[in-house]
């Protein structure tokens, strides 16, 4: 065992063996039988489920008050032990308890512990075994720690998140959870992170209004979460990948009067509406309202990886130094990439550009929407715009009809995405520096895919 080997047997020196042990052992054995802890579970949920486990198994206080106090009277036996903490169980249950250790030990919760390993560790007479059975009770026991975690999360930070339905926010495990839409980003990838919750984003077109969506997070509040448990509420001004619906600006107001009242902050992804997009250099600036925390990426760098996070002062210092970071952090060829699109963006007058770009393709989907009546809506700030497609009769969302225009339209020479969470939207992204005659040619080819698909 190396060096644990030898921490164990300096500390069975100075201690004699005592059946003492046995007994604790057996208590163990016994709490584990009735309170088994799923290690795969915690696993799978990550630093995010923080409740405290107790909680579902008061009379464990029983037990672990005398751990406790018999642990504060430890002194040097207790530092040897939390050395032993700190060692087995990175060893033998790295995945499950490793990435936990410092928060309990700072949070002193490592103290929970103390009493158990110190037996089960300085009283069993093989060295090896004694690692085996503390590894094994410590990773089980370790749901102790959510107690002193749980308190500290209540006393001191939030951990639910709010979101809304058809948002997207990335593809890293808390990216999928926060997003509202579960094909093809969360299907087959099990249980989502926990204490996200979803409510509905108006959408006029889906009989779903500001005062809907502002109800939904009032009866989220009553019936589901405590408000003062909520860390954030996030959004995309412009939703993009729900099917570009711009986000009212009376719901903003609510927002951040909700947000205000609850201590809750607001975060902004502006991901994809940033850098010129809708018509400004920030989708924001649209609103009377000001966000929290602004998430910006993609058009940042002019296609290389790079991506910032900003928000008031008080928020972004809350984080200790490298808290916050990552491998591709600082890359200097996307920051100066980055410095070269904030230059063209100015200097090229993009955001001018955008709303005049917008407009023309507006013009032009209207004149087409007036012969096709499956085109029930052309909508978007800047030049971000999308074209939504219904049944003839408009009360049922056409995917079929939106795909085969795609499809059409690929087949002459022309790449469209289709989004929204039913895919019957068209969205149109073209770059905001596209030349005059390409634009033009991409106009008439999507004409003739729509007047195709619908003459079929």
């Amino acid at each position: 065992m190396g060096t644990t080997g030898i921490i164990f047997k300096r500390e069975l020196a100075a201690y004699f063996s005592t059946p003492l042990a046995y007994v604790f052992i057996v208590i163990f054995l016994i709490m584990n039988g009735i309170a088994t802890f799923d290690l795969g579970g915690f696993y799978q949920r990550g630093q995010a489920d923080l409740q405290p486990f107790f909680n579902f198994h008061p009379w464990l206080y029983l037990f672990m008050i005398p751990a406790l106090a018999m642990g504060l009277w430890a002194d040097e036996r207790k530092t040897g032990t939390i050395e032993l903490l700190l060692t087995l169980p990175i060893q033998l249950h790295e995945a499950v308890i490793g990435k936990f250790l410092a928060a309990w030990t700072l949070s002193g919760s490592a103290l929970l512990l103390t009493f158990p390993l110190w037996l089960t560790v300085n009283y069993l007479g093989e060295p090896d075994n004694g690692v085996i059975l503390a590894a094994y009770i410590g990773s089980w026991l370790m749901a102790g720690g959510f107690l002193a975690i749980g308190s500290c999360m209540s006393a001191l930070t939030r951990n639910a998140v709010i979101a809304f339905g058809g948002g997207f926010h990335g593809r890293t495990f808390m990216g999928m959870s926060l997003t509202g839409k579960v094909a093809p980003y969360k299907k087959g990838f099990g249980a989502m992170m926990p204490d996200v919750f979803h409510v509905p984003f108006p959408v006029d077109l889906h009989g779903i209004s500001t005062k809907d969506a502002l109800a939904g997070i009032e009866k989220l509040f009553k019936a589901d979460l405590d408000p003062d448990r909520v860390a954030a509420i996030i959004l995309e001004p412009v939703q993009g990948e729900g099917g570009f619906y711009p986000a009212p600006a009376d719901l903003m107001r609510g927002l951040r009067k909700l947000c205000d009242a609850h201590g809750i902050l607001l975060i902004a992804d502006e991901v994809q509406t940033g850098f010129a997009r809708t018509g400004t250099l920030f989708a924001m600036e649209g609103y009377d309202v000001p966000a929290d925390i602004t998430t910006l990426a993609k058009g940042l760098a002019g296609g290389l990886p790079l991506a910032a996070l900003t928000g008031r002062a008080e928020v972004m210092d809350a984080a200790a130094p490298g808290g916050l970071g990552g491998t591709y952090g600082g890359n200097p060829l996307g920051i100066a990439a980055a410095h070269a699109v904030l230059d063209v963006i100015e200097e090229e007058d993009l955001c001018n550009r955008a709303n005049e770009l917008g407009s023309r393709l507006k013009q032009r989907l209207n004149a087409i929407r007036s012969r096709v009546p499956e085109m029930v809506d052309v909508r978007g700030p800047g030049f971000m715009i999308a074209a939504e497609f219904n049944t003839a009769d408009g009360k049922a969302p056409n995917p079929e009809m939106t795909n085969a225009i795609r499809a059409e339209a690929l087949s002459r020479g022309l790449v469209l995405l289709t989004c929204g969470v039913y895919g019957n939207v068209i969205r149109f992204l073209a770059p905001l520096t596209i030349p005059d005659d390409i634009f033009a040619e991409a106009m008439d080819i999507l004409e003739a895919s729509i007047d195709a698909v619908k003459g079929a």
